[in-house]
């Protein structure tokens, strides 16, 4: 329910509408770091490099991890 996805042959656009860490943290307590945006945005630039993709970070919401981003493949 908090996740969408759109797929073609030459992207993947994902869409979280919270995210369960940030949560997590707020309910028990803790206030998320302001460095946690960085677990979605070098995490999968890295992933997406390593598969040979390109990575875009178009939406995030640090108050709530809500995020919007995109896998892309280079057509040929």
């Amino acid at each position: 329910d908090v996740l969408k996805t759109v797929c073609t042959d030459t992207f993947l656009t994902v869409e979280i509408r919270e995210c369960p860490a940030i949560r997590f943290m707020k309910q028990s307590g803790h206030e998320p770091s302001e460095w946690y945006e960085k677990t979605t945005s070098v995490l999968y630039r890295v992933l997406a490099e390593i598969c040979g993709l390109r990575f875009e970070l178009e939406q995030y919401d640090r108050q709530t991890g809500q995020a919007r981003f995109t896998f892309r493949r280079d057509e040929k």
